[in-house]
């Protein structure tokens, strides 16, 4: 049974800059795998619809986030204790458009399960500036420029990444193949079709746990076409990007009675407005995907007994300095919404979490990572006025 995760959105997305010394785009290409041929099976943790590997560096283990729409990187942390040699400078704008400067670093052997990955070049993060990546107390990042080296079928639903360079057979039974291309940051870009669109140069992004993405100009072009049709609004704030700074959100929000990779048909999927064009969890965790960088080709397979829901609670909580947590963004139209709750009110209480007494935003991470069909919620108005809420989770409607 699919994890109903509720709550909040990360999305690790990356964008290089020019500017440095070296140029990024040499120095992601360095690095080897060191061994010729293995077929290594590595078990994962799903945490509020994430990927995480464990990888070990000069012999102790670390958490990593499995990520194709992002480089390989080290935390500070970890850069601090290990000391990785420092071979040029550069910029990152993450997926929210912040932008910040960053060291890369050779980094000489990562060991992925037995797979010894050799002097792959790295770019150190600050994972303690985005409040959720801190509660998440990740060391790393597993990217696009590591991933590159072998081919690697990552299964969501039983827990598992396959690391594979070997003979392996390319086509399983109702599979299908799907070839993609890449850019200077190697990531992998497909073509989906939506009924009689199609939609060019969708990255595939394990390092995000929302929906589909679209930029607003596709998003337009699909609604002119009446590919779309029931459109709800999203508003408030945002802070999903690895900068962690917040920024003001206005999105548009549908969902697809059905689209296609290649022969392959999804249906009942959430769509969003974006700042790029990607395909998250929401459709990835349906499949179990081959990525083979030989063949430049994805084999994706439908997993068995997934459950879809694309029921809301009609709101995401975050946290500020100011306000601590408090109510992100809401969805125009939902039962939130129409009960009066608004972006910036304060919460004070979550079921069994009493922000005012003793219970953290890491508290309320790991809350959001279970199963939940219902809340109860105690928010602080701007006025001072406490109020009260119940809500299940409900389909989107415009009634």
């Amino acid at each position: 049974m699919a994890k109903k995760y509720i709550l909040f959105f990360i999305c690790i997305e990356l964008f290089l800059c020019s500017g440095c010394s070296p140029s990024w785009t040499e120095v992601i290409k360095k690095g080897k795998i060191g061994k010729q041929e293995f077929y290594e099976t590595v078990t994962t943790q799903v945490e509020n619809g994430l990927i995480f590997v464990p990888v070990v560096i000069r012999g102790k283990s670390y958490k990593f986030l499995f990520d194709s729409g992002a480089l390989f990187s080290v935390s500070k942390k970890l850069q601090k204790s290990l000391n990785f040699k420092v071979i040029t400078t550069g910029n990152i704008v993450d997926s929210d458009n912040n932008k910040t400067s960053v060291d890369y670093v050779k980094v000489d052997t990562t060991y992925i399960g037995k797979i010894p990955f050799i002097n792959q070049t790295a770019f150190v993060a600050d994972f303690e500036a985005n409040p959720m990546l801190k509660c998440l107390e990740i060391d790393g990042i597993i990217g696009s420029n590591l991933m590159r080296f072998c081919n690697w079928e990552v299964d969501y639903q039983n827990n598992q990444i396959t690391l594979i360079n070997m003979a392996h057979p390319i086509k399983k039974s109702n599979s299908e193949i799907v070839p993609f291309k890449t850019d200077r940051q190697y990531n992998i870009l497909v073509d989906l079709k939506i009924r009689e669109a199609t939609v060019k140069n969708m990255k595939i992004d394990y390092g995000s746990n929302q929906i589909i993405s679209f930029p607003q100009n596709i998003f337009n072009i699909l609604k002119e076409k009446a590919e779309i049709k029931e459109v709800y609004n999203e508003t408030g704030k945002k802070r999903s990007g690895i900068v962690g700074k917040a920024i003001n959100l206005n999105r548009e929000i549908t969902v697809l009675d059905s689209l296609k990779f290649q022969n392959l048909t999804f249906n009942n999927v959430k769509v969003q407005t974006g700042s790029s064009a990607l395909i998250g969890k929401d459709v990835l965790s349906r499949m179990v995907v081959t990525i083979n960088w030989k063949d430049l080709t994805l084999i994706m397979q439908p997993a068995d007994s997934v459950q879809i829901d694309n029921r809301t609670f009609g709101f995401t909580l975050g946290y500020s300095d100011e306000k601590n947590i408090h109510v992100q963004s809401v969805i125009e139209s939902s039962t939130a919404f129409n009960k009066g709750v608004k972006p910036g009110m304060q919460v004070l209480q979550l079921d069994t979490l009493s922000f005012v007494k003793k219970h953290t935003f890491c508290d309320f991470v790991d809350y959001a990572n279970q199963q939940r069909d219902d809340v109860n919620l105690e928010l602080l108005d701007d006025s001072g006025t406490i109020k009260e809420f119940y809500f299940n989770k409900e389909p989107l409607s415009k009634k």
